[in-house]
């Protein structure tokens, strides 16, 4: 018996270690994730985190249940990822330096990839009143999102969410800030 107790317990590591790359093998990057590499958080309230990017000027408060990871993209850029985990409920900021200083619907309609953009409107976004267009796509992956496209500082920001959490988005929205 005490010669299969070793076996046991290979066996159960890999049934977890399974678990938890099948479980995470659904978001649409590939690398291992970098847990806050570049960002901080910190605790606001029992229900909400503060998330701080600095080199980004970023920051914004979120449900303390999502976790959150970033993925350094090519050229000084960011996808910054908080999901709850196990749980289509989250959402992606992808960050990435841009020369000009607005967006225009003609080229978010060629920047997204599945060319989808639908009931674009113009809103301001957070304590900085950013300008920004908001409008339904399709995402690669989750299928009908939300997203929300600003230009702030010399970078583009895309916020992209499963389309069924509008209004949620809309709050944590509410507490973003981006300085120059």
């Amino acid at each position: 018996m005490k010669k299969y107790i070793p076996l046991l317990f290979i066996y159960i590591l890999g049934i977890g270690t399974g678990f938890i790359f099948f479980s995470e093998g659904t978001a649409p990057y590939s690398g291992e994730p970098e847990r806050l590499r570049t960002g901080v958080s910190h605790t606001v309230s029992t229900t909400h985190t503060k998330y701080e990017n600095t080199t980004l000027g970023l920051s914004l408060e979120y449900p303390s249940e999502l976790s959150v990871h970033e993925y350094p993209e090519e050229g000084g850029g960011y996808t910054i990822v908080f999901q709850q985990p196990g749980e289509e409920k989250g959402f992606q900021i992808f960050a990435t330096p841009y020369s000009d200083e607005s967006i225009s619907l003609s080229r978010i309609r060629e920047d997204v990839p599945s060319g989808v953009v639908r009931e674009p409107t113009e809103i301001v976004v957070g304590k900085n009143n950013a300008r920004a267009l908001i409008f339904w796509s399709v995402a690669p992956v989750i299928g009908e999102s939300r997203e929300v496209w600003f230009v702030h500082h010399g970078y583009l920001y895309e916020i992209t969410t499963y389309a069924e959490l509008d209004s949620w988005l809309a709050d944590i929205l509410k507490t973003l800030s981006v300085e120059s």
